[in-house]
């Protein structure tokens, strides 16, 4: 398929996925890569939020709510695309070292990206539910099949961020749950709490949010690249 072309198959199998996700009206299917030149997810906005944005119509009118979803979207996709850079320094309270968790995005979907579409929304209660597809372009196959290989771990984390901080919160509880996908990891192996961690970590699906006692919760799944692991040095 040349770039920037569609195959004559590819309505036939967006219809495909959007007639199965109707039908089952599932997240897990959020949480698969159905082909390799195609991402999905499925994310949510509240409609009424509790916290409110000074100018803001509220409840929240579809255009701006879909807005945030998109946003949402960047941080997912550019996530199981590209990936993140890390920086992890555990928490040391014996030598006086607070925990310090950098994440940096390797590459980002540009805002705007004619690649990424909303299939279809619905809404449950007082939230909008979207189904979003990123559609690749070769070059970006290839990352996604670089990260595909059985070669790097998976990890689960389960992170949290303050529901009263509305939703840079719901994306920080994200940044917690990779914090804590790779803490966990680091310590079923390393039996020595390292000085700094560093690596790269992709998204494996779409996270999982939900909301419980005033908290954002959400849980990923990862990979891992571990570049280095840098010990305390004894002298």
């Amino acid at each position: 398929m040349s770039r920037g072309r569609q195959s004559p198959e590819a309505p036939r199998v967006l219809l495909a996925v959007v007639l199965l996700c109707a039908a089952v009206g599932s997240r897990s299917l959020f949480a698969q890569n159905l082909r390799s030149d195609f991402l999905v997810a499925q994310l949510w906005c509240e409609l009424d939020p509790l916290v409110q944005e000074p100018g803001q119509t509220y409840p929240l009118p579809q255009e701006a709510a879909v807005k945030q979803i998109l946003s949402e979207a960047q941080f997912v996709f550019g996530g199981m695309l590209y990936g993140f850079d890390f920086v992890y320094t555990p928490a040391d309270p014996a030598r006086g070292v607070a925990e310090r968790f950098e994440l940096t995005p390797v590459a980002e979907i540009p805002w705007g990206d004619p690649r990424l579409r909303v299939l279809q929304t619905r809404t449950d209660g007082s939230r909008l539910i979207a189904s979003l597809l990123y559609s690749l372009a070769p070059f970006q196959e290839r990352w996604k099949q670089s990260w595909d290989s059985n070669l790097f771990p998976t990890a689960t984390g389960r992170g949290s961020g303050s529901y009263y901080g509305g939703f840079p919160q719901k994306l920080a509880s994200y940044r917690d749950a990779i914090k804590e996908a790779i803490r966990g990891y680091l310590r079923a192996r390393v039996y020595n709490r390292p000085r700094e961690v560093t690596g790269e970590v992709a998204l494996q699906g779409s996270p999982s949010t939900i909301i419980e006692s005033g908290e954002y919760f959400t849980t990923v799944t990862v990979k891992l690249k571990l570049d280095r692991i840098e010990p305390y040095r004894v002298y």
